[in-house]
């Protein structure tokens, strides 16, 4: 989820790597198998899925959740 937030952002893979200290290949990685797992083709229909199936709420539900463990 948070790949998906950064992608929103409009940030590139090196920004996202950069921000979540992990490697660009990782990201790549991530979001590759996002596109499998959620059968989009680009960045625009994963930000469309993600505002479309208000997975931002979600986002938000758990950084709730994580933050009272």
């Amino acid at each position: 989820m948070r790949i998906i937030k950064n992608i929103t952002q409009g940030l590139k893979d090196k920004e996202i790597a950069d921000n979540l200290n992990i490697s660009v290949s990782t990201v790549r990685n991530y979001v590759n198998k996002m596109f499998e797992e959620l059968e989009v083709t680009s960045r625009s229909q994963l930000i469309s899925l993600y505002y479309e199936n208000k997975l931002y709420e979600i986002l938000d539900e758990i950084k709730i959740e994580n933050h009272f463990l």
